[in-house]
């Protein structure tokens, strides 16, 4: 449906802050709000992509077992420790900036899903989980991939691991 977020925040005043910011019902207290109401076009679009959104979901499983048949290793849901939504097929790699590289040589665009800046504390306190954080790649998972397009990226993440 377009920028969906999930706001974690210990501070009730910083929760409130940002529902007041985007709430469609309440205009925000001390200026204008950042939103604005749905028009009829917007429900209707709304709809329309909450009406497939269990198709794109299995379409996403469907790639992620993909990936494990063409001989990737990416980390299942049922692993302890691991949360990924239906929208990720996370790979560990042994050098995961070459990894990205060599997607990126070929036009496929993959991130590291979680950055140091967003450990809860410095770096240094939490060896084991900054050495797992560094290693971690998102692969795309986007639910018009084809299943020639998941053997294309899945050849790059082995040749890669292999060099």
């Amino acid at each position: 449906m377009g920028s969906g977020a999930i706001l974690y925040c210990r501070d009730k005043k910083d929760r409130d802050f940002v529902r007041n910011l985007i709430d469609l019902n309440t205009p925000f207290k001390n200026g204008p709000s950042l939103n604005m109401r749905m028009t009829g076009i917007n429900c209707i679009y709304a709809k329309s992509e909450l009406n497939f959104l269990n198709e794109k979901n299995k379409k996403r499983a469907w790639i992620r077992k993909k990936y494990i048949q063409y001989g990737v290793n990416i980390l299942r849901q049922s692993e302890k420790n691991i949360e990924q939504g239906n929208y990720r097929a996370i790979v560990k790699s042994k050098k995961p900036k070459r990894l990205i590289s060599f997607l990126k040589n070929d036009n496929i665009k993959a991130i590291q899903p979680y950055l140091f800046n967003e450990l809860p504390s410095k770096a240094k306190e939490h060896e084991n989980t900054s050495e797992i954080v560094s290693s971690l790649v998102s692969l795309p998972c986007h639910p018009k991939l084809t299943k020639e397009d998941i053997k294309r990226i899945s050849d790059i993440v082995k040749k890669t691991e292999i060099l």
